[in-house]
C-alpha cells in the first residue's frame, strides 16, 4: 500500500508543477495584455502644493520597476485563478474588444471602474462596448479583480526592488515609516515579499 501512495505521489507532482507553470505562464501574458497596473501610468501630476512626503511618494510610485510589478501581479494572478479562468481571461485580453477595455480602464480614475465613459458617442464603438459589457460580468471580469487584489503587494514589491537600487529611496521609506508606521505603503512594505494570497481569495483548478 505504502508503494502504491508513493507512485500515486510521484505522478500527481509533476502534473501540480505542470498546472502551476502553466497558470503562471497565462497570468503573465493576461497581465501583459489587460495591464491591471496600466492606471499607474496615467497618475495626474504630484500636487505642487503637497507635503514634502506625498511630493516623495508620488516620484517613488513613478520611479518603481514595471516589470517587477507586473510579475508580482502575475504569480499572486497564478495562485488566485484557476487555469480554465485564466485561459479564457488571456484569450479575451488578447482580443479588440480587451485590447480597447485595458486602455480605457488604465485611463478611468479608478482601476476596474466600468468603461461606458471610454467609448463616447461613437456608433462603430459600441459592437466593442457589448463585448466589453459581456465580458465584465463573466470570467474575465472576475479575473480582472482577482489580478486587483494583488495590487497592494504587487506595489510594495515594486518599491522594495527600488529600494534595493536606490539609496535615497530606501533611506526615504526608513524614514517615513518610522514616522507613520500605519500610513501607506509601510504597512505593505513590512509584510513578507510576494506574500501568499489568503484562502479566501484563492479559486483553485
Amino acid at each position: 500500500m505504502l508503494a502504491l501512495s508513493a507512485a500515486l505521489w510521484s505522478l500527481a507532482a509533476p502534473a501540480a508543477d505542470n498546472a502551476q507553470t502553466d497558470r503562471l505562464a497565462l497570468a503573465r501574458e493576461y497581465v501583459a495584455n489587460a495591464k491591471p497596473h496600466g492606471f499607474l501610468e496615467h497618475l495626474p501630476p504630484p500636487d505642487p502644493d503637497a507635503d514634502a512626503d506625498r511630493q516623495r511618494l508620488a516620484r517613488a510610485v513613478r520611479a518603481m520597476p514595471r516589470e517587477v510589478l507586473a510579475q508580482s501581479l502575475a504569480a499572486a494572478l497564478a495562485e488566485r485563478a484557476s487555469l480554465e479562468q485564466l485561459r479564457e481571461a488571456a484569450a479575451y485580453a488578447r482580443s479588440d474588444a480587451g485590447r480597447f477595455a485595458a486602455d480605457c480602464f488604465a485611463r478611468m480614475p479608478f482601476a476596474g471602474a466600468r468603461g461606458e465613459g471610454c467609448f463616447g458617442s461613437d456608433e462603430d464603438q459600441q459592437p466593442l462596448f457589448a463585448q466589453v459589457v459581456k465580458a465584465q460580468v463573466g470570467v474575465p471580469g472576475q479575473v480582472y479583480q482577482l489580478a486587483a487584489q494583488g495590487m497592494q503587494g504587487a506595489i510594495a514589491d515594486a518599491l522594495r526592488a527600488l529600494m534595493a537600487s536606490d539609496d535615497d529611496t530606501r533611506r526615504f521609506f526608513d524614514d517615513y515609516c518610522a514616522r507613520q508606521p500605519q500610513a501607506g505603503p509601510c504597512p505593505s512594505l513590512r509584510a513578507p515579499s510576494g506574500a501568499t494570497p489568503t484562502a479566501e481569495s484563492r479559486i483553485h483548478d
